[in-house]
């Protein structure tokens, strides 16, 4: 019993090496608590294995030479050196293949809850292909660009929503609760908005919805500029309208894009999916 428990040890420790800094696997400089070294530079070999003691589908994780890695990875799939990506994620019936927990939000430069090393001036969408790779979209914008999602509450003095340049355009989105329109009932809004200087606002995708449980109410929203040709003395206004109470109006004024309600007194909006070029 001695003797096969000294073998087994022997076995163990073979190819270890141990240091102040950690346990070395092939190699005696260790850099790290554990540091493996593989023995060849082989993409087909495996560096590291863990797996279950199912009977089937038994993989947890796999690294292999070239970085490859695949976790929970099905009997079913061979290993493909080409086209594989670096990290591959296998979901199943019962459990998805990635979540993200906490992860930076788009208003959090609005909030000052900032992320280190994220530019929320630069997002970009992010698309998932027949294969299930993760491809970034189209990055259009430049070192100017500027996010400015987030929860704004207004008065009827203007807020300053964002500074926007005479070569720069935007487009966003908005959202409201029941907090325009009639008193006591009042309308929601959903519309995407956009503006440049030589058009002015422009509205799309807009729609509402009615606090009251019996009456719709006539809902607008409308976009206009006075037409001056002088960048300086331009102005344009867009604004959503329900024939009776409070009202939202976005209006541009001196290289900044300002919202406030008219015909009330307060009023909170959310914006989402923002962006400025330029």
């Amino acid at each position: 019993m001695k003797k096969n428990l000294i073998t087994l040890f022997g076995i163990l420790c073979s190819g270890l090496a141990f240091s102040q800094v950690g346990v070395g696997i092939n190699t005696t400089n260790p850099q790290a608590t554990l540091d493996i070294v593989s023995k060849t530079a082989t993409p087909a070999n495996k560096i590291i294995n863990v797996q279950n003691s199912n009977a089937t589908d038994s993989n947890n994780l796999s690294i292999y030479e070239d970085s490859r890695t695949y976790i929970g990875k099905p009997d079913s799939v061979t290993p493909d050196a080409t086209n594989d990506a670096l990290v591959n994620i296998y979901g199943n019936v019962t459990r998805s293949a990635l979540k993200l927990v906490n992860p930076p939000l788009t208003q959090d430069k609005q909030t000052g809850n900032i992320a280190a090393g994220v530019n929320y001036d630069r997002l970009s969408p992010a698309y998932i292909d027949v294969n299930g790779n993760i491809v970034k979209g189209y990055d259009v914008g430049a070192a100017t660009s500027l996010n400015f999602d987030g929860s704004y509450s207004l008065t009827t003095t203007g807020l300053k929503i964002t500074d926007i340049s005479p070569s720069a355009m935007l487009t966003f989105k908005i959202y409201t609760g029941l907090v325009f329109g009639p008193a006591g009932t009042g309308s929601s809004i959903l519309a995407t908005a956009n503006f440049g200087i030589n058009t002015g606002f422009t509205v799309s995708n807009f729609a509402s919805g009615s606090g009251s449980g019996s009456t719709r109410y006539a809902a607008t929203a409308t976009a206009v500029n006075n037409g001056n040709t002088t960048i300086s003395a331009f102005t344009s206004t867009l604004t959503f309208a329900f024939g009776t109470g409070s009202s939202l109006e976005f209006y541009y004024q001196n290289n900044a894009i300002y919202a406030r309600v008219v015909g009330g007194t307060t009023g909170s909006i959310l914006i989402f999916e923002s962006k400025r070029f330029r």
